[in-house]
């Protein structure tokens, strides 16, 4: 195959324009495998009238003994095989790829690849170790198998649906860090109390159980706190905070992918240059990354303060807080006095309840007036965000939370038996705001830590399985039967189905990391090599008349 530099002219493109009297559609490619040593590959095109059209990469000069040294030009062949040529290649080459196209892909597809690889300055060379007939082959496959098959964004229902399951698995995690951070909070403050506190003034307000516990050593306090409150929380509210969570999940998700989606004529622009469907990946991960980020703080302290209302409500009743909770009787006798349970309990919610009031907005008034371009966003800038709106919800957390304190202790110290229990909430009352700071670092750093997993997670599933949609072809009735490749002797499977792009993609990647085994450095080349050729055919590519 020979190419001027402008596109349709040459003998080819004549070839073509007479063909276009038949048939220039496209109904079937194939890579096959003759058995020589090494394995030669090459593409059979299959067109509606019955024509079929082999492509080949060999080098011009056939000299085996110099071809590992020497870079030569590559003999692009295309051949028009007769009947008696295709029955005798059925029997005497395997088939690796068998791809049926989806109708009105035309052959100039093809040709567009080959225009492309002629005018690519390493891609024309033939390199025995690198733009071999490998190369040249699934090189073909894919390009074209890209341009019949363009990506579209999926509408979020598409996405969500396909994210139903997963958000099982995914909302347990969650919780569970949810969960941690909001124990780990009054567990560092309730260890600061201990911290700062005068003396024996607060000791002596509290029940056996709980000056047990407050004499320990201070990692082992903090992890009875932790139990005790674990507990409760896991045992009463687990299965409400995991259903919320999973709510809020899809929520949030939706609402991420209807920005992508009404952005989608600006962001299928950006998605046509890729040739890879993974790297869509590295296109979508920072927007996703970025809404998530500026959203989180807000789900998050919805899900939890909606939850924990029955918290907030018992403390509100006078009689409640007299008989507890049969959770809050056994929390007692484990940790002591239930008044210091229901302290607990009101001071928890309240603060979670003004930490979502105080969160409303407020991330994504930190961004905006950041003023830092979309793709400047760097990890300190998501680390920045997180403690700003860590320390603006902790400052009034603290307030909402003593407050409601001083009226739980107010509303049951009345019917308390110890004298020296009165004493004992003054004196923390008087160090509370000093034992709230004492706590700040620590408490942020973790919750920080937390948050960041968690959106970590959740944008690498959500882009996972939004690129995984746009690549889905099984819509369109398309089925890539694979047999006899290099991952299939690899895994010693007969044949297997491929039904996505995605798939297809994928099967290809890991054929190249196999034949490229010997020579790993050239297999990131290999894979720019295949973009810039997508690139050069997807812009030159136009009809011929």
């Amino acid at each position: 195959m020979t190419f001027t530099d402008k596109w349709g002219e040459g003998a080819i493109f004549d070839w073509y324009r007479e063909q276009k009297n038949k048939t220039v559609m496209v109904t079937r490619l194939q890579i096959r495998i003759d058995n020589g040593k090494p394995p030669h590959r090459f593409v059979l095109a299959y067109l509606e009238d019955g024509t079929v059209i082999r492509l080949d990469r060999r080098p011009r000069k056939s000299n085996s003994g110099t071809l590992v040294f020497q870079k030569i030009r590559a003999a692009d062949d295309w051949l028009i095989l007769t009947h008696n040529e295709v029955s005798t290649l059925n029997m005497s080459t395997i088939c690796e790829i068998d791809m049926p196209m989806p109708p009105n892909t035309d052959l100039v597809l093809i040709i567009s690849v080959c225009f492309a690889l002629a005018h690519d300055k390493e891609a024309r060379i033939y390199d025995l170790l690198k733009y071999n007939c490998y190369f040249f082959s699934w090189t073909v496959l894919l390009v074209v198998s890209r341009r019949a098959l363009p990506f579209s964004i999926p509408s979020p229902d598409e996405v969500v649906s396909t994210l139903s399951h997963e958000f099982d698995a995914l909302s347990h995690s969650i919780t569970k860090r949810a969960v941690k951070g909001v124990l780990g909070i009054v567990c560092n403050i309730i260890t600061a109390v201990r911290g700062v506190t005068a003396g024996s003034s607060v000791k002596q307000g509290f029940s056996p159980v709980e000056r047990l516990i407050w004499g320990l050593p201070t990692r082992l306090m903090h992890f009875l706190i932790h139990q005790a409150l674990r507990l409760q929380l896991y045992l009463g509210l687990e299965n409400e905070i995991d259903r919320k969570i999973k709510e809020g999940l899809t929520d949030v998700c939706r609402s991420i992918l209807n920005g992508v989606w009404e952005n989608r004529i600006t962001i299928e622009e950006q998605v046509q240059q890729r040739l890879w469907i993974k790297e869509l990946i590295q296109d979508f991960e920072p927007t996703l990354r970025t809404e998530l980020s500026l959203m989180i703080w807000e789900a998050k302290f919805d899900i939890l303060a909606s939850t924990l209302e029955p918290l907030h409500e018992r403390a509100d009743d006078a009689e409640a807080l007299c008989t507890p909770s049969r959770m809050s009787r056994l929390k007692s006798r484990l940790f002591g006095d239930k008044q210091m349970i229901q302290v607990w309990n009101k001071a928890l919610s309240a603060g979670v309840t003004m930490s979502r009031e105080a969160a409303q907005g407020k991330a994504r008034e930190f961004h905006a007036n950041s003023s830092i371009p979309p793709g400047s966003i760097t990890p300190s800038y998501y680390i920045e965000l997180h403690n700003t709106m860590f320390d603006l919800t902790y400052e009034l957390a603290r307030t909402a939370s003593l407050n409601i304190a001083k009226m739980v202790v107010e509303q049951t110290q009345a019917g308390h038996k110890n004298p020296k229990r009165a004493k004992m909430w003054e004196e923390i009352w008087r160090i509370y705001d000093k034992a709230w700071d004492a706590a700040r670092n620590r408490t942020r750093e973790s919750v920080v830590q937390l948050h960041e997993a968690g959106i970590e997670e959740t944008v690498a599933l959500v882009t996972q399985h939004l690129v995984a949609t746009i690549g889905d072809i099984e819509k369109k009735g398309l089925r890539v039967s694979v047999q006899n490749g290099l991952l299939m002797w690899q895994t010693k499977k007969k044949e297997h189905m491929l039904i996505s792009v995605n798939g297809l993609q994928e099967y290809l990647s890991q054929s190249i990391d196999l034949a490229y085994a010997a020579v790993p450095h050239n297999i990131p080349i290999i894979h720019q090599t295949m973009a810039r050729v997508w690139e050069e055919s997807r812009t030159k590519y136009q009809s011929v008349d």
